[in-house]
């Protein structure tokens, strides 16, 4: 169903094809959400979620929605008063509770959140499959995440174990079965030049 963005008295809302009202225009911003059909709406700074049809699909009641990742794997990541993420499903059913410092996108099953400022991974049940001890971590790509621990970054697995070590000053992600990495401290040697590893660590040609 394709919708009309609608503006009156200084409101937002959307009518559909036939000019019918199908989002009221109440609404301090609104816009298309990218997937799942569905439109954003904010008021007095929370945001809800509607389906094109005009049923609200949760209200107003969010302070942030993690519009870069959107909905990956049918969830999607909130904020509930400051610093409080959890999951919703496209239902707008609060999956998993807001209860971490900072929430991540899906990817391969696992998402990245923060607890007491360290970083580990959740499956989609909210279980903590790998603790938040991390200082900081990546997202999953091949079936490996890098994570960092005392300014040394490495790769785990889904299970949590190290599978590369904690030797590299800047990782990225996997992609066909490489990563570009950085083996100098830039801060020692003043040398941002990247490598690439295959899954075992070792250095490969580009």
């Amino acid at each position: 169903m394709s919708l009309q963005e609608l503006y009156r008295d200084g409101k937002y809302g959307f009518a559909d094809e036939t000019g019918r009202e199908v989002i009221p225009c109440k609404y301090d911003s609104a816009e298309e959400f990218e997937e799942g059909n569905l439109i954003w709406v904010k008021v007095d700074n929370k945001l809800g979620l509607f389906d094109k049809s005009g049923n609200e699909i949760t209200p107003c009641v969010y302070s942030a929605m993690d519009f870069l990742g959107r909905f990956r794997e049918g969830l999607l990541a909130v904020e509930r008063d400051e610093k409080k993420w959890g999951f919703i499903d496209m239902d707008g059913r609060e999956v998993i509770p807001c209860q971490y410092e900072d929430a991540c996108r899906f990817s391969e099953g696992l998402a990245r959140v923060r607890r007491n400022n360290r970083f580990g991974f959740i499956d989609k049940t909210g279980r903590e499959v790998i603790p938040c001890q991390y200082y900081e971590a990546g997202v999953f790509s091949e079936g490996l995440a890098w994570v960092e621990k005392e300014r040394k970054r490495g790769y785990v697995d889904k299970t949590g174990k190290v599978v590369i070590p904690f030797v590299f000053y800047h990782a990225f992600g996997f992609s066909g079965g490489k990563a570009e990495v950085l083996t100098v401290d830039p801060e020692v040697v003043d040398d941002w030049s990247y490598s690439y590893i295959d899954k075992t660590g070792t250095i490969v040609d580009p």
